[in-house]
């Protein structure tokens, strides 16, 4: 008999927990709830679209349909899973209200970002920076899902907007956070502000001043961005820049061609006057240095040419001067002097003179170049000045110790 009641006890609570199974709704799984922004960042007035899944499924085949809705906030205040919207969130907008989620779980809408927040406590007024986006149950306050939103609403101008590697840029900003540090960036490395304002003022605004990084030819990106997140950028475009020292020479003489703003690790060729006189390859950076001997020319200016495998060039005017070389410096009365002569205009009569007194002629080639002796006069003990000149008006003097 005792038996039998505690089997009889056993049936009817498991009877019991039967009907309680049966009784009790399921819960939605809210872990697994969660949701996608495209994009992730945006303008002011931008649509953006958003996706989610795991929220509790809607019924339509169920008397009466059951059916599952959600709400989309967008605010400036930092708030968790399981806050209140009104409690923890008191600044915030209503973007989407009343959004239908499918039997799966899922939604999908847009919402457009706001100017303002409107419908909390305050209005306040959206800027560029860190946004939040939440999403409740429809007609509920509790948070069930967290997203971060980057508001890009500051504007930047450059001045000038291109040109070569080392050129000071006047960055002019405005529709950033008020009285925020900024951070300039260029492709992705921070670089210094080498004059302006390194915040913004009262209004969101700044004016600050960079220099062009070394850097390849073609776009780069300048970022702008305050302590709040707000985030800005435009485009620079390096041009290429060759630098010639010494700008002027004569034949003989080392010249030495710098490059900035080429292609990456490509082959440079130089050029003076369309002839190949040097050859280089740029670095990551689009950077050079080569050196070259000046070759015979007759004097005037010329093109000194650098341009790469893919069609950067640029170039400077170089004036070739004339030059003479004396075989002897110092020497007594009666000895032979050579004096070889380049740059000088072509096919030229070209006197000499030792002093005052002319000691010989010659005429000058194609290439401007002459080549003539004389004997050293009689003259006194010391310096002495043995001048070229061309009928074109070259002229060159050297000193003679005797």
């Amino acid at each position: 008999m005792r038996n039998v009641s505690k089997l009889f006890r056993i049936m009817v609570l498991a009877a019991i927990l039967s009907i309680l199974v049966v009784a009790i709704p399921a819960s939605p799984v809210l872990a697994a709830a969660s949701i996608e922004l495209d994009p992730e960042g945006g303008e002011i007035g931008e649509w953006i679209d958003i996706d989610g899944e795991g929220f509790p499924e809607s019924d339509f085949d169920a008397s009466p349909p059951y059916y599952s809705e959600v709400d989309i906030y967008f605010s400036s205040e930092e708030a968790d899973r399981n806050d209140d919207i009104g409690d923890e969130v008191e600044n915030y907008k209503r973007v989407k209200s009343g959004v239908l989620v499918d039997e799966d779980g899922e939604f999908g809408t847009r919402f457009k970002v706001p100017d303002e927040l409107t419908d909390g406590d305050d209005d306040e007024e959206v800027h560029g920076g860190t946004y939040y986006i939440y999403v409740t149950y429809h007609g509920e306050d509790r948070i069930r899902v967290v997203a971060e939103f980057t508001v890009l609403a500051g504007e930047i101008e450059l001045d000038p907007d291109e040109g070569p590697v080392g050129i000071e840029v006047e960055i002019g900003g405005a529709g950033f956070a008020d009285d925020e540090d900024i951070t300039v960036e260029y492709d992705d490395d921070e670089v210094d502000i080498v004059s302006g304002d390194e915040e913004t003022d009262e209004d969101g605004e700044f004016v600050c001043t960079i220099i062009i990084p070394k850097s390849t030819a073609g776009d780069h990106t300048i970022t702008v961005t305050d302590d709040s997140g707000s985030r800005a950028e435009a485009d620079f475009t390096v041009e290429p820049e060759i630098t010639v020292t010494p700008a002027k020479g004569a034949a003989g003489d080392t010249v030495k061609v710098k490059g900035t703003g080429f292609g990456e690790d490509v082959d440079v060729t130089i050029e003076l006057d369309g002839d190949e006189v040097a050859e280089d390859e740029s670095d990551y950076y689009g950077s050079f240095e080569v050196t070259f001997t000046l070759p015979v020319k007759s004097s005037g200016t010329y093109d000194i040419e650098a341009k790469d495998e893919d069609k950067n060039k640029d170039k400077v005017d170089f004036t070739i001067a004339a030059g003479v070389k004396l075989s002897l410096t110092t020497g007594n009365v009666g000895e032979k002097i050579t004096i070889d002569g380049t740059g000088f205009a072509t096919n030229q009569t070209v006197s000499i003179k030792y002093d005052a007194t002319q000691v010989a002629t010659a005429t000058s080639d194609s290439k401007g170049s002459f080549s003539a002796s004389f004997s050293a006069p009689k003259s006194i003990h010391g310096e002495h000045t043995i001048t070229v000149t061309d009928t074109s008006g070259n002229t060159v003097s050297m000193k003679f110790v005797m």
